[in-house]
């Protein structure tokens, strides 16, 4: 695996955090330790999950690092959509972030599969 398509899915995830960081700024001050630092907390992990696994030794550590940052893709999944079913964001502001994170997922799978492989 090129260390190319490690930084460019650190790079999307990199943007992706500041529209996290961007949504949630816009959310009521009550929510500071709730949702918003769940959100913010959810998406910074997933990229330091990937940096941490891309510099472990071995294609299992790393796959297994990517497991886990799929875990918190997930888990903010159903975090956006209370965003929207408490009113803190629009549609069209769940509709951007899910975008990105569909795309950061289908990367974090695709570099998983390809260590997987590379593993067998």
């Amino acid at each position: 695996m090129s260390r190319t398509d490690r930084l460019e899915v650190l790079k999307q995830i990199r943007a992706f955090v500041s529209s996290v960081y961007a949504a949630t700024s816009e959310f009521p001050k009550g929510e500071a330790f709730g949702l918003t630092s769940q959100m913010r907390r959810a998406a910074f992990s997933i990229g330091s999950n990937v940096a941490e696994g891309s510099g472990r030794r071995s294609d299992p550590d790393f796959a297994r690092f990517l497991d886990i940052a799929e875990g918190s893709a997930a888990e903010l999944w159903f975090q956006i959509h209370v965003a929207l079913d408490l009113a803190y964001i629009d549609d069209n502001v769940r509709q951007q972030l899910l975008a990105q994170l569909q795309s950061i997922r289908r990367r974090i799978r695709h570099l998983h599969a390809r260590l997987v492989a590379a593993d067998s």
